[in-house]
């Protein structure tokens, strides 16, 4: 778990980092990984999963107006 930092933003209180399971982030094969206050890149990949679904369904609704509108004109 050398570099777990990296993955699950492996921290401990005063702000260093570890290389072993941290209590609020966990780390990669530490049975947790990531967490409200991880900076890491798991939570990172989760935030942006979640934006390019909101995204993705806005770009679905914009298409279905532009499809109406072009049907009336």
């Amino acid at each position: 778990m050398v570099f777990s930092f990296q993955v699950c933003d492996g921290r401990n209180l005063r702000d260093e980092y570890v290389n072993f399971c941290s209590p609020v982030c966990g780390g990669g094969g530490c049975g947790q990984c990531g967490g409200y206050s991880c900076e890491g890149a798991v939570n990172k990949a989760k935030t942006a999963v979640e934006y390019a679904q909101k995204l993705d369904e806005e770009l679905k609704q914009k298409d279905a107006s532009a499809e109406q509108l072009l049907r009336e004109v």
